[in-house]
């Protein structure tokens, strides 16, 4: 996301803005379109990171781009959680998409690292009363740590 200013010659420059998260809410009939979009804006915004939360229906025709797209998918699922209750039936599907790393190879998809911290989510909400957010802190300072260490 870019911000103009004016220069000395009067003409709009864009400013960037610190790398945030943007997050993608898309109701499951609108997901395709949807992830298009989250596809290009990875590419243009190459220092953000991105969240993808869905409901798991109609998954066919929008799950193996979430996949393609995505550094890690992970499912909650119904009952699992206060925020999405058995009463919503279907599992709740999230995307992550890292912002892109200052190295080859470029993004964190299939990293040990990150396979490792999402199969501990994974077992995490698979039972009831334990807290993940230190795991999804963990995970979203994942990029940073990686990058320091290269």
């Amino acid at each position: 996301m870019q911000r103009l200013t004016t220069n000395g010659d009067g003409i709009n420059v864009p400013i960037e803005l610190p790398p945030s998260w943007f997050i993608w809410t898309p109701a499951p009939v609108a997901a395709r379109h949807a992830l298009d979009e989250f596809a290009v804006s990875r590419h243009k915004r190459t220092q953000h990171s991105h969240v993808f939360v869905c409901p798991h229906l109609m998954t066919a025709y929008w799950r193996k781009t979430l996949h393609k797209f995505a550094d890690l998918v992970m499912e909650i699922p119904a009952g699992a959680r206060s925020f999405w209750p058995l009463t919503h039936h279907e599992p709740l599907l999230i995307g992550l998409a890292f912002a892109l790393l200052p190295f080859p190879p470029w993004i964190l998809q299939q990293h040990p690292s990150l396979l490792d911290l999402g199969g501990q989510l994974r077992s995490l909400w698979a039972t009831s009363g334990t807290d993940e957010r230190p795991l999804l802190r963990q995970l979203c300072a994942l990029p940073t740590t990686l990058a320091r260490l290269s």
